[in-house]
């Protein structure tokens, strides 16, 4: 089954530095992450680390769609296969809704152009994908909605199926190289 990959990347690196804010124990739980601004900020997703983890391959993945940011040329897509099906959507972006809006639209078109047995998985976690979700269902595409614990409850019950990001946040982690890497 070809698999169609659309990431929300400021959503997942936002979102994943709370996730690890609570693993490590600088917040009690995601409410005490969200409500008293609690991030990891050292914590930074290695794209290449998770497109392996969610499943990708070039022989069953036919596009794989990054919106937001490029990662930094230290991210293991560079080094990897895998970036030979990704697409980064870098729009420049001054309100993450910018990016919901778009990969929406681009839900929705993927929705009325179905492939046989195409499947999405969908790497976001806000309920204004919901819409988009239930168009992919109604047109008889599987949606693996991938995203951390606390991605919205309806969107959550609006994908075929949701597989947590939280147990695999160390094996996502990309190590900055060290400034001082350079020096002699």
């Amino acid at each position: 089954m070809p698999k169609f990959v659309y990431i929300d990347n400021p959503s997942l690196w936002a979102e994943g530095r709370r996730a690890s804010a609570v693993k490590k124990g600088k917040a009690c739980d995601i409410l005490d992450s969200i409500e008293n601004n609690i991030s990891d900020m050292e914590w930074s997703c290695d794209v290449g680390k998770l497109l392996r983890l969610i499943g990708c391959t070039k022989e069953d993945t036919k596009k794989a769609y990054l919106f937001g940011c490029y990662p930094p040329m230290s991210d293991s897509l560079w080094n990897e296969d895998i970036r030979c099906f990704l697409t980064t959507m870098n729009y420049w972006i001054r309100n993450p809704v910018d990016i919901v809006i778009r990969m929406v639209e681009d839900l929705y078109v993927h929705s009325i152009s179905p492939a046989n047995n195409d499947s999405v998985i969908l790497v976001a976690g806000d309920a204004d994908y919901v819409p988009a979700v239930n168009r992919l269902r109604e047109n008889g595409i599987y949606v693996n909605l991938r995203f951390w614990d606390h991605a919205s409850p309806e969107l959550i019950q609006a994908a075929t199926e949701f597989s947590s990001l939280n147990p695999s946040i160390d094996g996502m982690y990309r190590e900055e190289p060290s400034k001082n890497a350079n020096k002699t």
